[in-house]
């Protein structure tokens, strides 16, 4: 998350040897506060195949790299991860009555998402779900589709599309 969040970092880094196994290209937002750490980590374990960042200012560009997103369940992080057709763990922050579990609770019953509560096995939990997804690739497609067409209104059209076209109307009046 923008924010760090040091639990599901040091989740992460417990997983780096599935990472290595999977040939992954990891970029990590680690936060303001876990950046040092999590650079210290891979170094040691000498992992270059990972980018570590302490904010991602294009989140886009590094939607349209991944090819799975794992991260907290914010509304805003919710929209973008399904509009951009990418399959997700989301990790909610347990907070707020749950508000961040509901944000994805819709794509999850869709199909287009996993949810993953934070607990003491979130790593061995995470490294099982990893596992199965990176052998199962079809799984992973088929989630990232599925993501898509949930972020589309009943007209076919994405929110983005609705907004621009808004923003045009209000141009040409």
């Amino acid at each position: 998350g923008s924010q760090g969040a040091v639990s599901v970092n040091t989740a992460i880094m417990d997983l780096v040897d599935v990472f290595v196994t999977h040939n992954v290209h990891l970029i990590h937002q680690t936060g303001k506060l876990d950046v040092e750490r999590v650079t210290e980590f891979y170094k040691e374990k000498n992992y270059s195949n990972c980018e570590v960042k302490e904010f991602i200012t294009n989140i886009l560009e590094s939607y349209m790299q991944a090819h799975l997103v794992i991260c907290r369940a914010g509304a805003t992080t919710v929209a973008e991860v399904s509009a951009s057709g990418r399959p997700a763990i989301f990790i909610p922050l347990n907070i707020s009555k749950a508000h961040q579990h509901l944000n994805a609770q819709y794509l999850k019953d869709a199909g287009g998402c996993m949810i993953l509560n934070q607990d003491e096995n979130l790593s061995g939990n995470l490294r099982k779900i990893l596992t199965d997804l990176f052998s199962n690739k079809e799984k992973l497609l088929t989630m990232g589709k599925t993501a898509r067409e949930c972020s589309k209104t009943e007209s076919g059209m994405s929110s983005a599309e609705i907004l621009a076209e808004a923003v045009i109307d209000l141009g040409e009046k």
